[in-house]
């Protein structure tokens, strides 16, 4: 054993290295070392960092009193021994380290963790560790110089702070689901805007916090939240602060002021506005729209505060979310004020309005008014081929003009067609004119088609009764011109002179005007014989009913083809009696009654007019006038009614027997 007092030093591994056998090893005895090595093992034992030598070929291991405390059980028997048969564990990961560093190269291992073994406590410990080349007087590579630096305590302080930027990072993404839960649950865009300020300034402890939209040169702010109760403007003109705040806010970026009296950035004069609002620092994120402006969304704090990285970025992200938010619910807002307006319109129209996916064929809306219209419920109506079972509504006949209709819109035209349905409530058929187009998606291509029909039924009714009612309109101008000519005729031959010709015309085209009155009226009130009686004898003059006429006889409706012609010749009797007859004299009286009897099968309308005249007025026997051949001749002809007409000293008996179901001769050859 070399008893050499070299490497001085009264550390452990010193004396060790002293008194151990080096003979025995290929570094041969400790008085031969050349010096490379001696200094190597003096620089090695008087590192404080734990510390090794691998030297020679054979990588004879060598440590300091640091790195025994690595080693643990395996100290003190690792000394002088070849590295790998005194640590066998570490020939797979060291083996490769050991042949690079002997070529010269230096590596270096950051943060391992290794197992410290002091006073018997094994403890965690984390190092650096770096193997770098010894190289002997000739500037060969003789061996490896190996140093741990302990750095528990920085990776520790890294750790910790690892862990305090997961749990805030936790508690960032925690709180911005919690935000995102509360704002997609709001509907009024207003709401929107205040909820978050409120849970910002909440989470983050400052004073008050904002949400403002750029309008112009102006923030106008949308929502608010404060602790101190000082007032906020509703409104700030952003160059109020400063040139170079209102570049960084327009350039988008976020503008970051820890403390107002510092900051060169800020003006005197919105230096002056933000110490009166009790503002001494503030975040405020910017968020840019060419279209719409921007908004912008800041937390204020009424003392100075060193904001961090993660409070900024927190913002930012809170500012992306309110105003998706808010746009969101506008959108919302809106689609729901347009679903509004479409369904009033859509539950106010007669028409049924009617959307179907082009590519399904299933319907995707029906309006309210489509129950009445094909007398079912909606739900009930169309089933899961809502094209083919809305066909199978329309009638055969019409069937393949309504298909085609529907193939042509599917193609992109736009058709307006007529078609029939059976109703399946009741069977009744309807008219629909349908105006049917597409509607394109943005590619240009027809997503779906859309319909408003319009039942045209009662339209159509409306325009056959006016053609029926035109074609009567020119049947009874034919008839009403063709009595009128007989009138004029028969007048002017019965008429001694002009004067009397005018007289008398005109007070028969008068009574015909009068019944025109009743013929105008009677589709709302049917005319009755009653109402025909009356309106002759009150053209009499209505004191002569009171005391002199009687007219009895019930309700009963004739026919308008019969208007006419048995007006003028009631407008005859009358115009007799007065002038010649009953009413001629204040003694006269006249009855006139009718009845319904049965005649052949028929109902038949019999009307009497018998006039009692005075005692000793003379009656003219031989005189037949227009009002007699018109009773006696042109009512049995035109009517087929049966006439008499007896006059005598007594007075006149007429009666009129006048079919209420027949047609006369000419209105069956009409």
């Amino acid at each position: 054993m070399d008893t050499a007092v070299w490497p001085y030093g009264r550390g452990e591994m010193a004396e060790r290295i002293r008194t151990f056998n080096w003979a025995s090893t290929p570094l041969g005895p400790i008085l031969s070392w050349p010096q490379s090595l001696k200094t190597a093992v003096e620089v090695m034992l008087g590192s404080g960092f734990p510390a090794a030598m691998q030297w020679g070929k054979e990588a004879i291991l060598l440590y300091n009193d640091a790195n025994a405390r690595i080693l643990g059980s395996l100290h003190p028997a690792a000394l002088g021994r070849p590295i790998f048969e005194a640590l066998p564990a570490r020939r797979p990961s060291w083996e490769p380290v050991l042949r690079r560093v002997l070529t010269g190269e230096s590596v270096v291992f950051g943060e391992q963790r290794r197992l410290i073994h002091e006073d018997g406590v094994e403890r965690e410990s984390w190092v650096d560790r770096a193997a770098s080349p010894i190289r002997d007087e000739t500037g060969a590579v003789v061996g490896l110089w190996e140093v741990f630096i302990d750095i528990t305590a920085y990776a520790e302080r890294q750790r910790k702070m690892a862990e305090d930027t997961r749990r805030e990072t936790e508690a960032r993404e925690a709180f911005l689901l919690r935000l995102s839960d509360e704002l997609r649950a709001l509907t009024e865009p207003r709401a929107i805007p205040a909820t978050a300020s409120r849970m910002v300034g909440e989470y983050l402890r400052v004073s008050r916090c904002s949400y403002g939209e750029i309008c112009g040169e102006e923030v106008v702010l949308r929502g608010t939240w404060g602790r101190d109760g000082a007032p906020l403007t509703e409104r700030f003109v952003l160059a109020e602060y400063g040139t170079a705040l209102v570049e960084e806010f327009l350039a988008g970026r976020a503008i970051i002021v820890e403390d107002i009296e510092n900051d060169p950035r800020l003006s005197e004069a919105g230096r002056g506005k933000l110490r009166a609002a009790r503002i001494v620092a503030f975040i405020g994120v910017t968020l840019l729209e060419e279209a719409r402006g921007g908004a912008v969304f800041g937390v204020q704090s009424a003392v100075p505060r060193a904001w961090t990285a993660s409070e900024v970025e927190l913002i930012r992200d809170v500012a992306e979310r309110t105003w998706a938010a808010v746009e969101r619910a506008q959108a919302e807002a809106a689609l729901r004020e347009n679903e509004e307006r479409f369904r009033q319109f859509a539950e106010a129209t007669s028409d049924v309005i009617w959307i179907l996916n082009a590519q399904s064929r299933q319907l995707e809306y029906r309006s309210p008014i489509f129950e009445r219209v094909f007398g079912e419920t909606r739900d009930k109506a169309l089933g899961d081929d809502d094209l083919k079972v809305w066909l199978e509504l329309v009638v055969p006949e019409d069937r393949e003009r309504a298909l085609a209709s529907i193939v042509r819109v599917l193609a992109g035209e736009r058709i307006t067609s007529e078609y029939r349905i059976k109703r399946q409530s009741d069977g009744q058929i309807c008219w629909l004119r349908c105006t049917t187009f597409p509607l394109l998606d943005k590619a240009g291509r027809v997503q779906r088609i859309g319909g408003i029909c319009h039942d045209t039924t009662g339209e159509k009714a409306t325009a056959e009764r006016m053609e029926i009612m035109v074609a009567e309109l020119q049947h009874r101008t034919r008839n009403l011109l063709a009595v009128v000519q007989s009138i004029i005729a028969q007048t002017l031959a019965a008429s001694e002179d002009l004067g009397a010709f005018k007289t008398r015309i005109d007070e028969r085209l008068i009574a015909l005007s009068r019944v025109q009155s009743l013929l105008s009226r009677s589709e709302q009130e049917p005319i009755t014989i009653g109402a025909l009686v009356r309106l002759e004898l009150d053209a009499l003059g209505r004191n002569v009913l009171l005391d002199r006429v009687e007219v009895s006889g019930p309700q009963v409706r004739i026919r308008n083809s019969t208007v006419q012609v048995l007006a003028l010749g009631l407008h005859e009797l009358a115009t007799n009696a007065r002038k010649y007859g009953a009413l001629s004299t204040d003694q006269g009286r006249l009855r006139i009654g009718w009845h319904v009897e049965q005649i052949d099968g028929d109902p038949c309308l019999l009307l009497s007019w018998i006039e009692e005249r005075a005692v000793g007025v003379a009656v003219k026997r031989d005189r037949r006038g227009y009002g007699r051949e018109l009773i006696e001749r042109a009512l049995p002809y035109s009517l087929n009614a049966e006439t008499r007409y007896e006059l005598d000293d007594a007075g006149l008996r007429c009666t009129i027997a006048l079919p209420l179901a027949r047609e006369g001769p000419k209105e069956r050859g009409a």
